[in-house]
């Protein structure tokens, strides 16, 4: 016994392990389920592509997001941070028919968003890299880098190479905490831009470990100035990429598993011996248990054989008793009858035996004469009475026909009338003729009546069973209160929901005509502002809409969705610029722009927005950091002008353009802007050899200071 428990423990143990290992293999599946459950565009899209893949010439993989695997949590927070969400959720085919075929199907005739990219045959071509193999032994050797973006994650050929054109994942590098310390101290960033032939600089970005947090340092050159702007950010944890078990887990419980898979082989034997012993045991018991049933019925039998022999005793004693009791005188009286009664029945037999012959020749002689005509009226009374047996028998029939016809007509009618109720109180199909649960459901029951009334039986005993419980009735009772009181405060709410849609419907209309004329005079300035630098923007006001909240159409629940009245919370101003002439106005983000062209754009809505503000003042700080010269310049003139603007109304004290404080560590040089008279520059002075406190400045005892000074120079 102890071996069988040792074994049903390590099998329940292995049976465990198995579940996890698989749930560790699965993690991957699950996660794809999860981006594709929060993105319904991207849920459809790819649920035609799997349903639909014949209709492809070649293989079409996507979106990318769920075609790559990351080897570890550092790498999926890199990845994510550098691709773009657009890309991540695009869908890769080889060839430019499939592409065509894609689009018209899933935009042009389901109207889904959907990203394609084509890869030409699918095929990965020659990497080219950034670094030559020399320099790359040395950012690893002294710098502690890695290596390049794309080689710490897996995919299919045609989605590297659509990473590749899209994200340049082959020229990112990954550090680690030593390529910080070379970042900070070592010049490490000058390094990477500069061209290795030395004619000029370059774009550089590389992922790099402080601790546990991971940064992006990107260096980008200006095109007007040729100097490099270099841009430090946070890397957030990867929400799409975020990788499944890690594989040393894996492997761990892998080795788990076989061990307990040996340790379950050894017992194997052991537990075969010990299963021919209770075998053994087991027969040795079944005889023994044959033997003690014959034993136990050889015992009946002699118990019945004993009651047997003992009312045998008993009915011979009774027989004795009555053979000794004296009965002589009522023999002979007996007797006498009996001889009396056999002389009256011989006489009476003579009497009777002579009447019979009499009787039967007298038969013999009318038989010949009515044998013909008896048969025959006999054989008409059989046929008369055959006839009437029968029309009553057909008459029964119709009398019994007529009733179980009305009576199915009656059932079938309450049948009818059943149905029309059963279908109003939980029907089986929707409106559009879908079968709901329900129907299935119906399907599963007996189709016998023997086997439903068998049924209806088992439901009764159930009913029986169940014992009267007052509490639970009292408890229904007050529930079915609650649920009365809950109507009520229901159809309270409902009715003061109506009365807030209607006032809300009254407000929304000046207040969104306003909020609109905002945004348009705020999109009429930034346009300007922004073809001042050379580039194109827009300021929208986005509303948030969905199709099935704009239209109203019923929620799953089954009740009307609510009307695109206060769904504010999905209202929101989007910033679109270009600074590209052939790109698009694309909206503002920081997986599409550089930190540069979010300063100016930011800085650009800012001024945008200022006349419509009346606060006093105003203040920025370092806004102008990471601008390249030539928007630096632009910048500050716009901010000057702004900032130095009359009033419109000199009698009016609200009327001005408010004061302007620009805090930031330096300035471009010969800033002619500075020349206006409403600008003031102060300079912030610290240090050791600074006063400790502002009350030791003296301007009379500095310019004694300054003119002894003076005196000894000159002497």
């Amino acid at each position: 016994m102890r071996v069988q428990q040792v074994h049903k423990e390590k099998s329940s143990e292995l049976d465990h392990e198995k579940r996890n290992l698989a749930r560790m293999q699965d993690e991957k599946a699950r996660r794809n389920e999860a981006i594709l459950h929060g993105d319904e565009d991207l849920r459809k899209v790819h649920e035609f592509i799997n349903q639909n893949r014949k209709m492809f010439r070649r293989p079409v993989y996507g979106p990318i997001v769920c075609e790559i695997t990351t080897q570890d949590k550092e790498t999926s927070n890199c990845l994510e941070q550098h691709v773009r969400n657009a890309v991540l959720k695009s869908f890769v085919v080889e060839c430019i028919e499939d592409s065509r075929l894609l689009y018209r199907e899933v935009r042009q005739k389901q109207n889904l968003a959907v990203n394609i990219q084509v890869v030409e045959q699918g095929k990965l071509r020659e990497v080219s890299r950034k670094y030559s193999d020399r320099r790359m032994d040395v950012l690893k050797n002294q710098h502690g880098v890695r290596g390049y973006l794309d080689e710490f994650f897996n995919a299919p050929d045609a989605v590297m190479q659509a990473l590749i054109n899209t994200s340049n994942v082959q020229s990112v590098l990954i550090g680690s905490e030593r390529t910080t310390e070379s970042l900070n101290n070592k010049g490490l960033m000058e390094f990477l831009n500069q061209k290795e032939n030395g004619q000029g600089l370059r774009s550089s970005c590389i992922y790099a470990k402080d601790g546990r947090k991971i940064f992006k340092y990107t260096s980008i050159i200006s095109r007007y100035s040729g100097k490099a702007s270099l841009s430090v950010d946070e890397i957030s944890n990867a929400r799409m990429l975020r990788p499944g078990v890690p594989p040393e887990e894996k492997v761990k419980v892998q080795n788990l598993v076989a061990e307990l898979q040996r340790e379950i082989d050894d017992l194997h034997p052991q537990l075969k011996e010990k299963e021919v012993e209770y075998t053994e045991v087991q027969a040795a018991g079944q005889g023994a248990h044959a033997k003690m049933k014959d034993a136990q019925r050889a015992k009946q039998e002699l118990n019945d054989a004993k009651s047997k022999v003992a009312a045998a005793k008993r009915k011979l004693q009774s027989a004795e008793k009555e053979a000794a009791t004296d009965n002589v005188a009522e023999k002979r009286r007996v007797r006498k009858n009996m001889m009396q009664s056999i002389e009256k029945y011989l006489s009476t037999l003579e009497l009777a035996s002579a009447n019979h012959d009499e009787y039967l020749k007298s038969s013999f002689e009318l038989s010949g004469i009515a044998m013909t005509e008896e048969g025959k009226r006999q054989k008409i009374a059989n046929l008369h009475e055959r006839i009437e047996d029968m029309q009553k028998q057909t008459r029964h029939l119709e009398i019994e026909y007529s009733r179980v016809s009305d009576q199915f007509n009656k059932v079938k009618y309450n049948l009818g009338k059943l149905k029309e109720e059963a279908i109003r109180i939980a029907p089986i199909e929707d409106e559009n003729g879908n079968d709901l649960p329900l129907k299935e459901k119906l399907s599963e029951l007996p189709d016998s009546a023997v086997e439903i009334e068998e049924a209806i039986d088992d439901a009764d005993e159930k009913i029986s069973s169940i014992h009267e419980n007052p509490h639970a009735m009292k408890k229904y009772e007050e529930q079915k209160k609650e649920l009365e009181t809950l109507r009520g405060h229901l159809d309270n709410l409902n009715q003061s929901k109506e009365m807030k849609r209607n006032d809300l419907q009254a407000k929304r209309a000046p207040w969104e005509a306003a909020l609109v004329k905002i945004v348009e005079d705020v999109s009429k300035l930034f346009s300007q502002y922004m073809k001042e630098l050379g580039c194109a923007g827009e300021v929208r006001l986005g509303k948030g809409d969905t199709p099935s909240r704009a239209r109203g159409v019923s929620t799953e629940d089954g009740s009307d969705a609510v009307e695109h009245l206060g769904n504010f919370k999905e209202w929101g101003v989007e910033i679109l610029v270009k600074f590209r002439e052939k790109s698009e106005l694309q909206v503002l983000s920081a997986q599409v722009h550089s930190g540069g062209e979010r300063s100016v754009s930011t800085i650009m809505y800012l001024m945008a927005m200022q006349s419509m503000m009346v606060s006093p003042f105003r203040c920025v700080d370092e806004i102008n950091q990471g601008l390249d010269e030539r928007n630096e310049r632009l910048v500050f003139r716009r901010i000057v002008d702004n900032s130095t603007m009359p009033p419109e109304n000199k009698n009016d004290p609200s009327s001005h353009c408010g004061q302007y404080f620009l805090i930031t560590p330096k300035l471009l040089p010969n800033l002619t802007d500075m020349e206006n008279e409403n600008v003031t520059v102060h300079c912030i002075f610290n240090g050791p050899y600074n006063f400790k406190n502002f009350g030791d400045w003296n301007v009379d005892t500095y310019l004694d200071s300054k003119r002894t000074l003076t005196r000894e120079l000159r002497h």
